[in-house]
């Protein structure tokens, strides 16, 4: 497996970066903008062209767990 890194595209509301799997064909998309990412992977072009011009939903959620120490978890 080969990933190459084949476009940077930036649109008003974010940013998407490009790679295509060599081998296989599948497309790898890691989308976002300066406050979240998402990384999707498709097997057409279609479904990514769809997932690259979407925006990001103007509402979020987020877990956030106070007072947990990382070092506990090591």
């Amino acid at each position: 497996m080969t990933i190459r890194r084949i476009a940077d595209i930036k649109l008003l509301t974010h940013a998407v970066q490009v790679s295509r799997d060599t081998v296989t064909d599948r497309i790898y998309l890691f989308k976002h903008t300066d406050r979240v990412c998402d990384y999707a992977q498709f097997d057409t072009e279609a479904e990514a062209a769809e997932y690259i011009i979407t925006p990001f939903p103007n509402i979020s959620y987020r877990v956030e767990v106070h007072g947990d120490d990382p070092a506990e978890f090591a």
